[in-house]
């Protein structure tokens, strides 16, 4: 069983629509889909204009194995955010000092904290 999160559908959808969603989605003909059922249904209004439902589906397919791809493909995630940060904002990624403490030394002024 494979679950796909994030289904996203407008409100007045078709029941084909949810189907065609999942084949989409694993990219896989209809032949290869054994059954599906939902899990969770959601209802996203945020947006008045577009209300939409996230559905959570668990999904029965031939050949599963295929479709899953190995942890070892997915490339590891890139450096925290401040690591592309300009260094003219360095100052804000300084750890704060910890109660009783000195704060840790200005790299502008080269003087020691308070």
């Amino acid at each position: 069983m494979i679950r796909l999160t994030e289904i996203r559908l407008p409100l007045d959808h078709t029941p084909d629509a949810l189907r065609d969603a999942v084949l989409a989605r694993l990219g896989i003909g209809e032949a290869a889909l054994r059954g599906f059922t939902v899990f969770r249904r959601a209802v996203d209004a945020r947006r008045k204009a577009a209300i939409v439902l996230t559905y959570t589906i668990d999904v029965e397919a031939e050949d599963e194995a295929e479709l899953l791809v190995p942890a070892s493909a997915i490339p590891p995630a890139g450096a925290p955010a401040h690591r592309y940060w300009h260094r003219s904002l360095r100052h804000l990624c300084r750890p704060h000092p910890r109660p009783g403490r000195a704060a840790p030394a200005d790299p502008r002024t080269r003087q020691g904290g308070a």
